[in-house]
């Protein structure tokens, strides 16, 4: 019986390899006002297309611009980017995680910070606390949050009051350290959530995806998206209409320089979820 159950789920991983996978260039390193592109995010708009921002450093410049490109062609293609603007005082601080909630998008209230002292850290120079956190609903309505820790694992809180309250932060079931990860829940069945990170608890590659039907607690065999040897970290994540996923990575090349590259896979393409 064991050695059918693993058989089964070597075979379901082979199936998930199988599916295509498609990589793509939004933006490319060019040496000059683009050469180093980084921490992008990708979202879909009210009307099908994809959205994607990343910051954007000129070559021997330390101040970085916001750009944002659009997409009609579910990330295939990119339109030029145009330059945006966002606030700053929410960049200050690394070692806590806060929670903002608002309902009409322009007034926001603070609904506390999460904290947690990692006593494992994997290198001294590592993240002392939480940050960068993502967050996605569940089918049940609880919402969970991933977080950015200088530990060995990712780690995990969760809420059913609407964001108002968490869990005490505490280590997920996602190996990794000291890298953000990207979530969402699938368009196409709402008990399924899909998790982008950087898998390995000491470098920032390989940049992996997984699929969990249980709300983060168990995850499929992770596939890979990009492994390229370099730092392929910072996803973002988002569905076109059709139902095929599209992640989003800064990805590091020789010289300093950044590329933003995405990649477009199918539901199938990720094996069963747990």
């Amino acid at each position: 019986m064991i050695l059918a159950y693993f058989l089964i789920l070597i075979a379901t991983a082979l199936a998930a390899a199988a599916q295509p996978l498609e990589t793509f260039v939004v933006i490319k390193s060019d040496g000059a006002s683009f050469h180093r592109n980084t921490i992008p995010q990708i979202a879909r708009t009210g009307d099908g297309r994809l959205f994607a921002v990343w910051g954007a450093f000129a070559k021997d410049d330390a101040n970085g611009r916001m750009y944002g490109s659009f997409s009609e062609t579910g990330g295939r293609t990119w339109s030029a980017p145009r330059l945006i603007s966002w606030d700053l005082w929410a960049e200050r601080g690394m070692n806590a995680s806060g929670i903002l909630l608002s309902t009409d998008g322009e007034t926001w209230t603070l609904h506390g910070n999460l904290h947690a002292l990692v006593p494992d850290k994997v290198r001294p120079g590592f993240t002392n606390g939480l940050c960068e956190p993502s967050i996605v609903q569940l089918e049940s309505g609880e919402i969970l949050m991933l977080l950015r820790s200088g530990g060995p694992r990712h780690y995990e809180s969760r809420r059913r009051d609407g964001g108002l309250t968490w869990s005490q932060p505490a280590p997920s079931s996602l190996t990794g350290s000291n890298t953000p990860t990207a979530l969402l829940r699938n368009d196409k069945n709402e008990s399924e959530i899909v998790a982008v990170w950087n898998s390995n608890p000491l470098q920032r590659w390989p940049l992996v995806t997984a699929i969990s039907s249980d709300g983060g607690r168990k995850w499929s065999p992770p596939r890979i998206l990009a492994n390229a040897g370099q730092r392929v970290s910072y996803p973002g994540l988002t569905q076109t209409t059709d139902g095929t996923f599209v992640a989003i990575w800064q990805e590091d090349i020789a010289g300093g320089e950044h590329d933003i590259r995405c990649a477009r896979f199918t539901r199938e393409g990720l094996g069963g979820g747990n």
